[in-house]
């Protein structure tokens, strides 16, 4: 225990634990406020920094091995066990990374907690962090003590970013530097997870044995050879890509639920139980406007709540987002689709979504946004518009004629 303390007061990394925690709280903090109504957002918007924390843990260990293992030192060194004094030095470098990335998560949480956000933080995307932190730090010192240099440091921190940032990118590598956009009804694949724990320690034990490739006793080259190769081929076995995404779908524990005042009900998350009136609102908004034209009592879920139904609304984007996707889920629900539908029926039922999106935000016009989302040609947009601009009787009696023409052809 000596030994760490002298190493975790002697390591330079020491010096970069608060210019690495004041970046690393700028990139989740000022990055986008999206993440602070949600506790899966806010516990996945930390990983935003894991890329940064990553590439400086690679670099700072290299660099600092790198200096420890050149010229002077090795005398000294050979004197003492070589496999503890790998891991003394490791420890130490990993014990301040650690801490900068533990104390940005707690910042992050106690402002959550601060604005009585329900419910709590989801703790598999710490340990996800902490993990990417602890193999970037192994892998950087192996590297400064395989090809120690004056430079090693800065050619660690490319190869790291590059490592990361291409060969590992977010969403097909259990070794990708964070996860990207947290949605409701997802969550981090406990494979995955797995694999990023079983790497992660297989990697510190290269690092320890590591000085056995270089050092001129070669009795226990074993020691680093066979985690090494074991990395090799966890790597190479390692899930990843489309048929296995970093995250996977995650079963609704429950669900909040309030009536609409027009017969109809909207549910939600149990983690955006503090949105339900938020939500109400918008689907109360969209029934007032769909009600002339469409008048049907309408079921929405928050998307992921009936897995295998349609559409799910979303309120993860913005009050804008939140409408478009009512509105398109309740002409799916009110009109669903059919495979034996011809053009006409398709562009019926997209003008309807298009028309019933612009109505419940009290627009004249369409909204500028993607109307892919929506499933509209830029043909089915024109005739919106037009429509749109119409007297409220003649635009009412048209949209009914796209309500005809959807329900022209049933399944």
């Amino acid at each position: 225990m000596t030994g760490f303390r002298i190493e975790l007061r002697r390591t330079p990394v020491r010096w970069w634990s608060i210019p690495l925690l004041a970046v690393a709280l700028s990139m989740v903090l000022f990055v986008g406020d999206d993440w602070s109504v949600s506790w899966p957002r806010a516990s996945a918007a930390i990983t935003q920094a894991d890329l940064l924390l990553m590439v400086a843990a690679l670099g700072l260990t290299a660099q600092r091995v790198s200096g420890i293992h050149r010229g002077r030192n090795e005398e000294i060194l050979a004197s003492r066990d070589r496999s503890r004094l790998e891991f003394t030095s490791l420890a130490a470098d990993v014990t301040w990374l650690v801490a900068v990335y533990l104390t940005m998560t707690g910042i992050v949480w106690a402002l959550m907690w601060s604005r009585g956000v329900p419910g709590g933080p989801w703790l598999e995307y710490p340990v996800f962090g902490v993990c990417g932190v602890v193999f970037a730090a192994a892998l950087g010192h192996t590297f400064g003590r395989l090809v120690p240099g004056r430079f090693t440091g800065v050619l660690a921190a490319v190869t790291g970013y590059l490592l990361f940032l291409v060969l590992f990118p977010s969403g097909e590598s259990p070794l990708t530097a964070s996860v990207g956009y947290q949605a409701i009804d997802v969550r981090l694949s406990g494979a995955h997870l797995g694999w990023r724990l079983a790497l992660t320690t297989l990697t510190v034990l290269v690092a320890v044995g590591a000085v056995h490739l270089v050092s001129r006793d070669r009795r226990r080259p074993l020691t680093a050879l066979i985690p090494a190769a074991a990395v090799l081929v966890g790597i190479a076995a390692m899930p990843s890509g489309s048929e296995s995404p970093l995250v996977q779908p995650r079963e609704a524990s429950g669900r909040a639920c309030a009536d609409t005042g027009h017969g109809g009900e909207v549910c939600v998350w149990p983690e955006h139980a503090h949105r339900l009136s938020e939500a109400t609102a918008a689907a109360e908004r969209v029934g007032e406007a769909a009600a002339p034209v469409l008048p049907t009592t309408i079921a929405h879920r928050e998307h992921g709540l009936d897995r295998g139904g349609v559409g799910g609304f979303t309120l993860d984007h913005g009050p804008g987002d939140t409408l478009a996707t009512l509105a398109g889920e309740y002409v799916d629900r009110a009109i669903p689709y059919c495979a034996d539908w011809q053009e006409e029926q398709w562009g019926a039922h997209s003008s309807l979504r298009l028309w019933l999106d612009a109505r419940a935000r009290g627009l004249g016009t369409l909204p500028d946004y993607n109307y892919q989302s929506l499933g509209a040609s830029s043909d089915f947009r024109e005739e919106v518009e037009e429509t749109l601009a119409r007297p409220e009787e003649e635009q009412r009696r048209h949209v009914r004629t796209w309500v005809e023409t959807a329900r022209a052809v049933t399944c």
